[in-house]
């Protein structure tokens, strides 16, 4: 059979000028020809002897006006120990951290430091307790600040707002026992107000005036991830503020009051958004132990 000595076809010829390209791109890349080179994978060196030694200079560490260490470094130095430590080491450890994230740290700092040591259940546990027994405390106070519970609500749309990394992503107990605790108290809220307008008692109105402003700050703090993330909790915060504010014409609570619900209503129709998507974030009303 003769020879086919004819021009190469133009499927040929670009498949040949392709693979001639790809070689020289891998030669002058410094890659062997006939395939890409891997990158070696960057050695990484631990270095940990910035960080602390002992529980003792942890603590000290933790609890100084001014750090030397970011909050996410100490996490590190939590996630490599935690295992050594006693349940009241980490209730320590809790008790210090709940109130520097509550009382004026960076939340995304706190949040940052949540996200290394949650790899630890019982701090997890120990933190929820924290929120919890705060709650309580406020809620016990015989004269009660309006000031303290705007503080409160604030906490709890921050910590709703920020995204957890993953696995404590999800407001459910395997996952995250410190939101589920939030959420718990921020349900509440909603469910309890209606309840104790109705019963006219005065104790009970100035106790609903006081979750009625814990309520608007978070949703205030949370503003429109309220609806990208928490879409199917709006119907909820809607009738709240209709039991509130219309049922009640705002004369149960006070005239004062009607303003404050007005410009959260606002601002909930300004960040609302037409056909928003449903919430990718799990909830969950589990109670904590």
């Amino acid at each position: 059979m003769a020879a086919n000595n004819g021009p190469p076809r133009e499927g040929q010829s670009n498949r040949g000028r392709n693979r001639r390209f790809l070689e020289n791109l891998q030669k002058t890349m410094g890659a062997p020809a006939g395939g890409l080179r891997k990158a070696p994978k960057p050695k990484v060196v631990e270095d940990d002897e910035h960080l602390p030694k002992t529980f003792t200079e942890f603590m000290e560490i933790l609890n100084a006006e001014k750090r030397d260490l970011p909050l996410v470094e100490l996490a590190e130095f939590y996630r490599q120990r935690y295992n050594d430590f006693s349940d009241d080491d980490i209730t320590t450890i809790a008790e210090s951290l709940f109130k520097i994230g509550y009382h004026g740290e960076a939340i995304y700092d706190f949040v940052g430091f949540l996200n290394i040591a949650f790899v630890d259940e019982r701090f997890q546990e120990k933190l929820a307790n924290e929120f919890v027994l705060y709650a309580a405390n406020l809620f016990d106070q015989e004269e009660p600040t309006l000031e303290a519970y705007e503080e409160f609500g604030r906490f709890i749309g921050l910590l709703l707002k920020i995204k957890f990394n993953r696995p404590y992503h999800k407001i459910v107990d395997s996952s995250n026992k410190l939101m589920v605790a939030v959420m718990n108290v921020f349900l509440g809220f909603l469910a309890e107000v209606p309840q104790l307008i109705e019963s006219e008692d005065i104790e009970d109105l100035e106790r609903a005036k006081f979750k009625t402003v814990s309520v608007v700050c978070a949703v205030k703090a949370l503003n429109r991830r309220l609806f990208m993330d928490y879409y199917e909790m709006n119907d909820n915060i809607y009738k709240f503020l209709r039991s509130v504010l219309i049922d009640t014409d705002g004369k149960s609570m006070g005239k004062q009051f009607r303003k404050l619900l007005l410009d959260v209503l606002i601002e909930m129709e300004k960040y609302s958004v037409a056909g928003a998507p449903p919430s990718t974030t799990t909830t969950s009303t589990q109670t904590m132990e």
